[in-house]
């Protein structure tokens, strides 16, 4: 099954300038992401998607080649997080979102009568 998502900037123009608050649909960076040689319930393979979704949304942000000023790497760094966060929203898959989001905390519950003075 192929199995693919589209990585855009198109809300993330806006951070660019005002002008582009509308941008065209035609000339909207994009790129797409291949995953279906991916089984996204392994820990090495979502990691390998998420090093694509990575890459991809830095393609699709940082279209300038050479030196940038600050504002502007600004700009692509906000980009890019936007970029990414759509295609995690996008592929939508726990193993993705746990990467993405950060693993909530584990509890442990231990019956009451343990002993830990002794560092066990």
């Amino acid at each position: 099954m192929l199995r693919f998502i589209i990585l855009a900037a198109t809300a993330s123009v806006a951070f660019v300038s005002p002008s582009f608050a509308d941008p065209d649909p035609q000339e909207t960076p994009y790129e797409v992401v291949y995953f279906g040689d991916l089984n996204l319930k392994y820990d090495a393979d979502a990691d390998q998607m998420m090093r694509r979704i990575d890459r991809a949304s830095n393609n699709v942000c940082n279209d300038r080649v050479g030196n940038s000023g600050l504002q502007e790497r600004i700009n692509v760094a906000n980009c890019a997080q936007v970029a990414e966060r759509r295609a995690v929203i996008d592929v939508n898959h726990p193993n993705i979102d746990r990467r993405h989001y950060g693993a909530p905390p584990r509890v442990i519950i231990e019956p009451e009568d343990t002993d830990y003075s002794n560092g066990k």
